[in-house]
């Protein structure tokens, strides 16, 4: 499933209930969800939120010499650059 811009439209006080029944979906379906988001507040609610740290991953899209480029950042990664207080929109 892919949600596109996940945060607009909503309180940032239902970013936490959110995460928690996308969760839900993925335990009882067994999809995958895929997020964007420009939203700081989100990905850290996210990171917060989500108890599975093996069934969240964040990806960084971005432009290189190369051309774009994605990044996977494991919960740990997110862990630390949050807390560092780090740019990861």
């Amino acid at each position: 499933m892919l949600i596109d811009e996940i945060e607009v439209g909503l309180h940032y006080s239902a970013y936490g209930p959110l995460w928690k029944a996308v969760e839900e979906l993925i335990s009882i379906t067994g999809c995958q969800v895929i997020a964007t988001t420009h939203s700081y507040e989100m990905i850290s609610v996210a990171r917060d939120s989500i108890v599975d740290e093996g069934a969240f991953a964040y990806y960084r899209i971005g432009r290189t010499a190369n051309g774009v480029t994605a990044h996977r950042y494991s919960h740990a990664m997110l862990d630390s650059a949050l807390d560092s207080e780090m740019e990861v929109r």
